[in-house]
């Protein structure tokens, strides 16, 4: 994977930084298997990243045994993995069971209190309390009082809701990075996910095809769609001051026949499906019209990107020019064309996506050993924090595939390391 910021200064323009996950063996974990969250498609990978990417042709017996086996590719891989190695080692796991508080003696943390089944337990901690306990992205509340701008569509479980956050606040913990996230552009699903929350679905590879736009409610371009996810975040958040609201929400992805014949889309299982929630029409007009934005305008976006097409440059915004837009288009054409694909074959489709997020990025600051500290920078005994419920060390900059989870077990790490050596 290429840095995300390829063309800065002391980025590695052709990747080497991030790490994938082997396959893993689901059926390994027994009967924990089945209280791991499924895929927000609904079907687990069978291959790593990297195999997709350059051997995406297995052979049938070595996916059959990866099937009958119940192996999984990436995330589902990793948690898989880290699942067993806490069942190896005999590590007591408790299932629904929220945290509600912090437990202090003085200005100690010594335990935390949980909700298990209507009851209340309070469970001491020895050596300190680690919390990671993901973002705050499904806590309306909380996205409200902190982030940045509009945030509708987040793909994270609906278990975020800033649990961990909420706890440090209690106990004097400063913050930081409140107003930023991980963000990422998603489109909402019919089906809903458990618990009847909404399933947003990543909406990633999607618009860095060939032969996709993104159009907001003017019926324009508005930015170069195969560019990193997060970078897209702020520009989504746009604001007039004229009309006093953000002039690329709502948006929509645009796609034509052969792009769904050629692709995958969202989540579906084969090609040449679109998902039941796409709007169709047989010409740019009809469906721009269709989604309640000019139709004529639309054609002309369409004209202009095909126009740039041909000529083998976005004047507008540039896509495809670094390696990080080609990285992520079809490696079946070369150069620009791995991204840029005109929009000609009739029927066309519209996706409306959301302003999503991955999860967010602000909470309690840190120091290097990965303790809480309040607002005068002194530890608060016995608290630790990890993951995306920590303020982010890197203040909201994704640098590169494995951005968040490199930093979230980098900090698991040294938070357990320093409790049980110190705590």
């Amino acid at each position: 994977f290429p840095d995300y910021q390829s063309w800065a200064p002391g980025a590695k323009e052709y990747g080497s930084r991030s790490l994938d996950n082997d396959v893993f063996p689901f059926a390994e974990l027994g009967p924990w298997a089945k209280w791991v969250n499924p895929p927000k498609t609904g079907w687990p990978r069978r291959t790593s990243m990297i195999e997709d990417y350059y051997t995406p042709n297995l052979p049938e017996e070595v996916l059959a045994d990866r099937e009958e086996r119940d192996c999984r590719g990436q995330g589902q891989a990793l948690i898989g993995s880290l699942l067993k190695g806490v069942l190896d080692r005999g590590i007591p796991l408790h299932r629904e069971s929220r945290a509600r508080r912090l437990i202090t003696e003085g200005r100690r943390i010594v335990g935390v209190e949980t909700e298990e089944e209507s009851k209340i337990l309070r469970i001491r901690a020895r050596k300190g309390v680690i919390i990671a306990t993901g973002g705050f992205e499904w806590n309306t509340k909380l996205v409200n009082s902190f982030l940045r701008g509009p945030m509708t569509g987040p793909v994270s479980v609906p278990e975020c809701e800033g649990d961990g956050l909420l706890m440090a606040m209690e106990v004097g913990a400063s913050l930081g990075n409140m107003g930023k996230s991980w963000w990422l552009q998603s489109s909402q699903e019919l089906a809903a996910h458990g618990r009847g929350h909404a399933n947003y679905l990543i909406g990633n590879s999607e618009r860095t095809r060939p032969r996709s736009i993104l159009v907001n409610r003017e019926a324009k371009r508005f930015v170069n769609e195969a560019t990193n996810y997060n970078a897209i975040g702020p520009v989504l958040h746009n604001f007039d001051a004229n009309t006093h609201d953000y002039v690329n929400l709502p948006f929509w992805i645009i796609v034509d026949q052969t792009y769904v014949e050629k692709y995958r889309f969202f989540n579906a299982t084969t090609k040449g499906v679109v998902p039941p929630w796409a709007i169709t029409a047989d010409t740019i007009e009809e469906l721009g019209e269709r989604i309640g934005i000019d139709g004529v305008q639309l054609a002309k976006t369409v004209s202009t990107f095909n126009a740039d097409v041909a000529a083998g440059h976005d004047t507008e915004f540039g896509r495809g020019d670094s390696t990080y837009d080609q990285f992520w288009g079809d490696k079946d054409f070369e150069g620009v064309y791995r991204t840029l694909g005109p929009i000609d074959t009739a029927p066309f489709y519209a996706v409306k996506m959301e302003s999503g997020v991955l999860g967010t990025c602000g909470g309690p600051r840190t120091n290097a050993k990965g303790q809480v500290i309040d607002w005068d920078d002194t530890p608060i005994q016995g608290l630790y924090i990890c993951s995306n419920a920590m303020s982010s060390p890197t203040a909201g900059v994704y640098g590169g595939a494995g951005g968040t989870l490199g930093p979230g077990m980098t900090f698991g790490f040294i938070a357990g390391r320093h409790a049980a050596q110190h705590g």
